[in-house]
């Protein structure tokens, strides 16, 4: 984030970001489109400021509408690079209605995975070793790409435009389109995952939707990963109508035999906390992954754990 970006005052508040995400670890690029629901809080307010950095957007895909009449408002746009935000501004000296539901859409923006810190979107590349199909003897060397997010704590603007104020809460449908043989993970479950039908070596994946939650929290990665599942962690009050949580351990492959000890703490541990605060899990999963490449030692966003590949092997 630039030392320069400038403070300001909350007076836009967004209720609903719908994010679409194409991306491509080999190229290590990425685009996109982005939907945002957002009302005004301010009488005679002329213009709304976004957060977006190293994202190249085409203005000219930008619309501004009021949701109720489904009436496009005139707008202009402009990109301070510096500020690292993008200004939306009436023309014809309208204002925003107070309290009014809006959608800002964003349909074109494209941005780098980047390879050299572990902001924003990033890739990191991992070898992998590979039995040859034919000969079990074989072995090689594979190198796999594998695609992480680190939105906190205000790195969200490098993926996608948005009001990247931890202060600020909102919903989150997310939509990615992947390779076919890669898997995606996000804070919530899938809703559904099909072929794209545009090409025959991608697939889309879409998210069900979060509950409100600031930017920081967002996060998804994708790869090659192998699974373990532990038994569903029962709730704390049973009648609370909520399903068991899913508790599920991601690794690189051929690896998840490793993962056994964190699992078995993290079953421990979700009852443990329940019982000592008497508040259950909010989540309907959690997922606990590890990940090659990561500045903190973890990273707790909400439903989805990142880890650094580190082994407690239990048989050593």
């Amino acid at each position: 984030m630039s030392s320069r970006r400038l403070s300001r005052s909350q007076n836009v508040i967004p209720k609903h970001y719908d994010v679409h995400l194409t991306t491509d670890l080999d190229s290590g690029q990425f685009c996109g489109s982005v939907k945002i629901e957002l009302i005004v809080k301010q009488h005679n307010q002329t213009s709304i400021k976004l957060d977006a950095s190293h994202l190249l957007i085409e203005l000219s895909s930008i619309s501004l509408i009021i949701i109720s009449s489904s009436i496009q408002i005139d707008c202009t746009v402009e990109v301070n690079e510096l500020n690292e935000t993008l200004e939306i501004r009436l023309t014809n000296e309208q204002t925003f209605s107070f309290d009014v539901p809006y959608r800002l859409i964003i349909n074109s923006f494209s941005g780098h995975v980047t390879t050299q810190n572990h902001i924003g979107f990033y890739r990191s590349t991992v070898d992998i070793l590979s039995y040859n199909d034919n000969n079990s003897n074989e072995i090689s060397i594979v190198k796999k790409h594998y695609g992480i997010t680190q939105m906190s704590p205000t790195h969200c603007r490098r993926v996608f435009p948005c009001f990247d104020e931890p202060s600020l809460r909102a919903t989150f449908d997310l939509t990615l389109d992947i390779p076919r043989h890669m898997q995606a993970l996000s804070n919530m479950p899938q809703l559904y995952a099909q072929d794209n039908l545009l090409t025959s070596d991608t697939k889309r994946i879409r998210f069900q939707q979060t509950p409100s939650m600031p930017t920081f929290l967002l996060c998804f990665v994708i790869g090659e990963f192998d699974m373990i599942q532990a038994e569903p962690v029962e709730r704390l009050k049973k009648d609370s109508g909520l399903s068991p949580i899913e508790l599920t351990a991601y690794t690189l492959p051929g690896r998840k035999h490793e993962a056994t000890f964190a699992l078995n703490c993290a079953h421990k541990a979700l009852h443990y906390y329940a019982d000592l605060f008497q508040i259950d899990y909010p989540m309907s999963k959690l997922d606990l992954v590890a990940v090659p490449d990561l500045f903190y030692p973890a990273m707790e966003d909400w439903a989805l754990i990142l880890f650094k590949v580190r082994l407690f092997d239990d048989q050593s």
